[in-house]
């Protein structure tokens, strides 16, 4: 163990807290206390790779457990509270976002700009990054580690996966979809599909022709009225779809790049404040839209039978809880009182050119 590591180690024994272990550190070595953190981060990592190889191999004893389980708890407990922040909003729940370094919060406070607040509100919940000397970082959501060794790509789709998880706990209460949502005059389509079907290039692409932005990942249903609800979370744009929607967006190839948990490669598009549907408004939804996107296909809007659609929407439930009798009758409601539609696209204009007529009177171009 080398002396900044041993150093550590006794002050570990002696303070109570994470904290006050920092600022201890920071002053045995006049060094600042973000130094500090990311010096304690680094020497936290090499004294659980010890462990865990003492482990394997069975050479430890009770003495070396304690103090393995003392020092990973301080310093877990309280990570350092960072001067750069961002609290938002969101249906309610106060989440702040810690971090050393000010660019971080700065790409996550454009993207997010429509749930920032300045609430005096104790959060719900607070994340922390932390960058570590050999330049990856951790995530802590409260006193748990929950991401490291992060590329600085893939720190901004972390963060966004736990405040996506934190919104569906806080929406735990209604009915959720994996769908995106879009409107038009106080209604709204549902578009339920699986990953990969073109949710987040089809709303984009109607979002440019005039239609609101409810969310391209999670319907808010509410099971009485079965209205949705907006959560206009940033749509999360895959390589493949640059192509088809640079003519709606000219600068979207030029946007950054971040490498998702999925190995996925994706561009964040915030919603423009103007067509992003208004929090906490209620829109009734007017047809469910199945989307399925592929190359070969001709676009065309296939009506289905009733079935079917159930099978699919329940597909897609993401309530992440035990369905109640109340929540089966509205998904049953949801599909028996609305046309329900198959959308096989490869063209987003044809695409846009069929879902208009769903809001309105207007005649359709559907196949049986």
């Amino acid at each position: 163990m080398n002396r900044t590591a041993a150093a550590a180690w006794c002050l570990a024994q002696v303070t109570r807290s994470g904290c006050e272990l920092t600022r201890a550190y920071a002053d045995l070595f006049s060094i600042d206390e973000n130094r500090a953190w990311q010096d304690l981060c680094s020497i936290q990592d090499t004294f659980a790779e010890i462990y865990a190889r003492q482990t394997e191999v069975g050479c430890i004893d009770e003495l070396s457990i304690q103090h393995h389980q003392s020092w990973s708890k301080k310093f877990l407990k309280n990570p350092l509270n960072h001067s750069c922040q961002l609290k938002l909003e969101i249906y309610g729940l106060i989440l702040e976002i810690r971090c050393e370094q000010p660019h971080i919060v700065e790409e996550f406070t454009v993207l997010f700009s429509h749930f920032v607040c300045d609430s005096n509100r104790e959060p719900s919940c607070r994340l922390t990054l932390v960058k570590n000397a050999d330049a990856l970082w951790k995530i802590y959501q409260g006193e748990n580690l929950f991401f490291e060794r992060l590329t600085s790509d893939e720190v901004l789709p972390c963060l966004f996966t736990l405040v996506f998880v934190q919104c569906m706990e806080q929406l735990s209460h209604r009915l959720l979809f994996h769908a995106a949502v879009i409107g038009h005059r106080g209604d709204s389509i549902l578009m339920p599909a699986h990953a990969g079907c073109g949710k987040s290039t089809l709303s984009a692409a109607l979002l440019a022709n005039g239609f609101t932005y409810y969310s391209d990942e999670l319907a808010v249903i509410d099971i009485h009225t079965l209205e949705v609800f907006a959560c206009a979370l940033p749509l999360s744009i895959k390589s493949g779809s640059i192509e088809p929607l640079v003519s709606y967006y000219p600068g979207l190839s030029l946007q950054k790049e971040y490498l998702r948990a999925d190995e996925k490669i994706i561009r964040y598009l915030k919603p423009p404040s103007s067509g992003t549907a208004e929090k906490g408004i209620g829109a009734a939804v007017k047809a469910l839209v199945f989307p399925r996107f592929s190359s070969q296909f001709s676009t065309r809007l296939i009506q289905l039978n009733k079935k079917d659609a159930l099978q699919q929407l329940a597909e897609q439930g993401s309530s992440n809880r035990d369905l109640s009798s109340a929540d089966i009758q509205a998904m049953i409601r949801l599909v028996e009182e609305r046309p329900c539609y198959s959308l096989e696209f490869s063209d987003l204009e044809e695409a846009t050119r069929l879902i208009r007529p769903l809001f309105s009177n207007e005649s359709l171009t559907i196949e049986q």
